[in-house]
């Protein structure tokens, strides 16, 4: 049996270099091809009423407005598209619904997989860091999402990266250890 290899490789180019020059980020910001998604406690917003024929990909048109920093870029992929996580959209409040990982993680394409992947993670992070540990001040969204600073005692925070790896577990005959928790929907399994 082959082992499953989920993520084999890294798609998105996380443009380390770029988050620091403002004009860079505002040319990717607004460059025709740009994804820009959402998340939400590990969903991804998506138009309302769009739960079946969902692209994230179609996205790119629906959070142009945001506030630089109120953006986070994921990284660039290899058709040259820039993917971005807005932070907090006024927009997804009234036209759009959420749809969770394991919901849309089927559907998606390995870019859009690693992509929606560290947008939870990211997202999470901000979520939970808003103000400086060491003061309490809120802090300011810096370094294209992926640093906050404290604008009182300066101190930077930056988002956790633990490794993890997923494995399958199988026994002598090839059976799969399966985990299920009862909030989920019938026949999922982890």
């Amino acid at each position: 049996m082959q082992p499953l290899d989920p993520f084999p490789r890294v798609l998105l180019d996380r443009s380390s270099a770029a988050r620091t020059d403002p004009e860079a980020l505002a040319a990717r910001w607004e460059r025709p091809q740009a994804v820009r998604i959402s998340m939400r406690d590990g969903a991804v917003a998506v138009p309302a009423g769009d739960r079946e024929s969902l692209s994230i990909t179609a996205l790119s048109t629906v959070f142009r407005d945001s506030e630089p920093s109120r953006r986070a870029l994921l990284g660039i992929d290899p058709d040259e598209r820039p993917w971005w996580l807005v932070l907090s959209p006024e927009e997804a409040s009234t036209t759009m619904s959420w749809v969770g990982l394991r919901e849309i993680g089927p559907r998606a394409t390995a870019v859009e997989l690693e992509a929606l992947m560290t947008a939870a993670a990211l997202e999470a992070w901000h979520r939970r860091h808003a103000y400086c540990p060491a003061c309490g001040t809120a802090t300011d969204v810096v370094a294209a999402g992926w640093v906050r600073r404290c604008p009182n005692d300066g101190t930077e925070h930056y988002p956790r990266t633990d490794p993890a790896i997923i494995v399958l577990v199988l026994d002598d005959r090839d059976r799969a250890l399966l985990g299920r928790q009862t909030r989920w929907p019938p026949r999922w399994r982890s």
